[in-house]
């Protein structure tokens, strides 16, 4: 699910205080006696805890914010009404803030000028139906539940235009953050692509086939980092980049480069996690070297499969690699081997405070652990 927006998190809010609130005074009713209150509670708690999951699964704030407030304000009505105009009249006071916070302004003119005409019809009956009623016929206390009314109808109006001007502010701001983290992956991708042109045409100049294969192995190196930032460049969270998209992608490229697209095929089955662009470039040199390695020297007849998972452990990731070619054959020489490219995996592996561990029962199996 994606985040909540500020509105919606507001919403929240107001549902999980108003069914925990409405509950409890439900029990409370039960057990002081007042069952038609208890009854209207259980009721009004089953309606608007339905609205709740219905917003949870639809994201509709505008239905979800309508239902609050008038579910709310239903209930206040229905309990002024029935207790006969005693202190609950207080309670609708409160209620306006909900369309002063959630609604737009022309939301916020309908629905508070409905909500005010019913309770104003309401308090027109109570006042003609209740001659000697201590609240209503008490000058003092009319007088102060209009002060407190202007009130909180200046503070929603002067709380909404803030709040929404701040908003907007921030708005701009992400906008601008997120333009300019864009451009900047941009570039940087940009100039590794540069670089590894370069390193294309210095292959150029020379006819040497052991040259021409460190050239294509630095080339991949390059790539698999410039990938990473363009991952994130397309993507619309810049702080993560999504684990098997990258990964696909990678592999995608270094079968293509060695022209393996339709020979060899990755099966991936991993836990749904993105990690920051750093921990991506560290992971995304061990998988290159691991991915190069296998089509240089795993399939005989260069087909075959690449196996990896990606799985959540107490204090971190395991993340294991293996083939369907014969790793029998270059197991030992992998263990005690110096080249770049294990060596690239080692030291990737240590900065991300990791372990690598080799087995082999009929392939070369990788196994890394990494921390979170």
């Amino acid at each position: 699910m994606s985040k909540f927006h500020y509105k919606e998190l507001f919403l929240v809010g107001f549902y999980v205080s108003f069914i925990s609130i409405t509950s409890l005074a439900a029990v409370i009713d039960y057990l002081i006696g007042k069952d038609v209150d208890a009854v209207l509670d259980v009721l009004f708690v089953v309606l608007s805890g339905g609205f709740f999951y219905l917003f949870l699964k639809t994201r509709n704030a505008k239905v979800a914010s309508r239902a609050i407030l008038w579910i709310a304000s239903i209930i206040v009505f229905i309990f002024i009404l029935v207790n006969s105009f005693n202190m609950s009249i207080i309670f609708s006071l409160m209620l306006p803030m909900v369309a002063f916070v959630l609604m737009s302004p022309k939301e916020i003119l309908i629905n508070i000028g409905i909500y005010y005409l019913v309770l104003g019809s309401i308090f027109a009956y109570g006042y003609l139906h209740y001659e000697h009623h201590p609240i209503l016929h008490d000058i003092s206390f009319m007088s102060a539940y209009m002060i407190a009314l202007f009130f909180v109808i200046a503070f929603g109006i002067i709380y909404h235009i803030a709040i929404e001007a701040s908003y907007r502010e921030l708005q701009r701001a992400d906008l601008q953050k997120e333009i300019l983290l864009k451009e900047i992956h941009h570039r940087i991708k940009n100039n590794l692509n540069i670089i590894s042109s370069i390193l294309g045409l210095q292959k150029l100049e020379t006819e040497d086939k052991s040259l021409h294969h460190i050239i294509d192995q630095n080339k991949l190196r390059i790539e698999s980092m410039s990938l990473a930032h363009e991952v994130l460049y397309q993507t619309k969270d810049l702080a993560q980049i999504d684990f098997e998209d990258y990964v696909k992608r990678l592999v995608d490229h270094i079968l293509m480069v060695s022209d393996l697209t339709e020979k060899i095929t990755l099966e991936l089955h991993s836990v749904k996690r993105a990690f920051p662009l750093e921990h991506m470039v560290l992971l995304g040199i061990i998988i290159n070297e691991l991915v190069t390695n296998s089509v240089k020297y795993a399939f005989v007849d260069k087909s075959g499969r690449i196996m990896m998972t990606l799985s959540n452990e107490s204090d971190g990731y395991i993340m294991t690699y293996t083939d369907s070619g014969s790793g029998v054959e270059v197991l030992e020489d992998v263990l005690n081997s110096d080249s770049l490219g294990i060596s690239l995996i080692r030291l990737s592996t240590e900065q991300m405070q990791g372990s690598m561990t080799l087995e082999n029962p009929d392939a070369l199996f990788y196994r890394f652990r990494f921390a979170a």
